[in-house]
């Protein structure tokens, strides 16, 4: 039987210290649920803008202890293959070569990723999970699959379900720790199809006992060219030819401004597409996450003029309810967690950008900071001052967030309910 994650369920918070493994969902409460949050994590994009490496991005399990986020989609594997035969992995200052480097390593890796050794990313993502958090590698690679033959297509499966999902390798970047899934975010234009690839990894995770999830990151131009569904000569997109693969979908509303850009050349193509994809997800019964940056320098990588949606758009327009009258939105994705660190539109609670979304999205009649903090506006940094501290967020161990499993606990519950206790923030 096929292990369906369509079914995410409401949460069931109890207060105690371990986290339980997850409850396979029921299929029935899929659009019950309500809002949740992902967030990259792992490029560091803010090392483009600052050599000060104390701005750069902070760990993993700080950031699940300051945030809103349910999700992290971190890395990015950027290479099918390097000098090794194994996928080149990319985690900015957090884990690289050499230091990070597995004895005896091949160092002559075309692609210039390798094949890594976290134990400090391992050890930040154990305790994320024990938080509650779901953690999913994200696949981005820079080089083409190689050919279109099944086998090659199943031997990457197969050796990213070894390094970081329910299989073994000596190799294994995060050693014992077992991500909770893998999204797959292929923006290369590959002209050969990932379908092979996706079959065989959807197959050994409904295999296993554990619950894992397989995401899609399309780009917001349907359809995609990598994943489909299938256009014109390309006909072994996996949205057509399997497209119950993915348990959610997050169309990246970015990069294109004359398609989608929110605020780009043509203002009404970002619902257009937005709808297009909706109406996909509808199809197929799964969750919508539209994914959106967190920075507005359009020089960076991924990123438009008009990509970014400022805080008092999201706060003070319709904006919020209008993406809640699609029927398979279910929240935002964000991208990245170091931008995300630095902007802090409201200065009265040093509230960083995730969080302005996140209360909107749990409360729609939320209006905005009290007063103006950072907040990226044209090419230049304005306001008063980064803030590099941060307060627990309650609203996240509230119990609506879109991802919690029945049967998951949290000692952040504890704390939440103490801030609430002794007049922490208001909501």
């Amino acid at each position: 039987m096929q292990l369906s994650f369509a079914g995410l369920a409401a949460l069931v918070v109890a207060a105690a210290t371990t986290a339980v493994e997850a409850v396979k969902p029921n299929p029935s409460a899929l659009m019950s649920a309500n809002f949740g949050m992902i967030g990259r994590w792992g490029f560091n994009q803010a090392s483009s803008m600052y050599t000060d490496d104390v701005t750069w991005e902070p760990s993993l399990y700080s950031f699940c202890q300051s945030t809103s986020y349910e999700v992290y989609h971190i890395g990015y594997v950027k290479a099918f293959r390097d000098a090794n035969g194994y996928p080149g992995l990319h985690l900015g200052n957090h884990c690289y070569w050499p230091n990070n480097a597995f004895p005896n390593w091949k160092s002559d890796s075309e692609t210039g990723f390798y094949n890594l050794n976290c134990p400090s990313v391992a050890s930040d993502i154990a305790l994320c999970q024990n938080m509650g958090k779901k953690v999913m590698i994200s696949f981005s690679p820079n080089d083409f699959i190689g050919n279109t033959t099944a086998d090659n297509g199943a031997v990457t499966a197969k050796q990213l379900w070894d390094l970081y999902l329910g299989g073994s390798s000596p190799y294994r970047p995060f050693g014992t720790v077992v991500l909770d899934g893998i999204d797959i975010h292929a923006w290369n234009n590959d002209p050969n199809s990932y379908s092979d690839m996706i079959k065989t990894l959807r197959a050994l995770m409904d295999a296993s006992p554990r619950t894992f999830w397989l995401s899609g990151s399309p780009r917001c131009d349907y359809p995609d060219w990598t994943l489909g569904p299938n256009n014109g000569n390309r006909t072994d997109r996996i949205l057509t030819t399997a497209p119950n693969a993915f348990d959610f979908l997050t169309p990246w509303m970015t990069a294109s401004p004359n398609i989608c850009g929110f605020a780009g050349n043509n203002p009404s193509g970002f619902w257009t597409q937005l709808r297009v994809w909706n109406d996909l997800a509808a199809s197929l019964g799964i969750p919508m996450f539209p994914g959106l940056p967190t920075w507005y320098v359009e020089a960076f990588d991924q990123a438009a003029t008009g990509d970014y949606i400022n805080s008092t758009v999201i706060t003070n327009t319709t904006l919020v309810t209008q993406l809640k009258t699609l029927s398979q939105f279910r929240g935002v994705s964000l991208d990245d967690a170091s931008y995300d660190r630095l902007n802090t539109p409201c200065i009265d609670t040093k509230l960083s950008y995730s969080h302005v979304w996140y209360r909107k999205l749990m409360n729609d009649s939320w209006t905005g900071c009290l007063s103006s903090g950072l907040e990226y506006s044209g090419k230049t940094l304005v306001g008063g001052g980064v803030s590099t501290t941060r307060r627990i967020n309650t609203i996240q161990t509230s119990g609506s967030g879109y991802f919690r499993f029945a049967g998951q606990t949290s000692n952040t519950v504890l704390v939440a309910l103490g801030l609430l206790a002794i007049g922490g923030l208001v909501f």
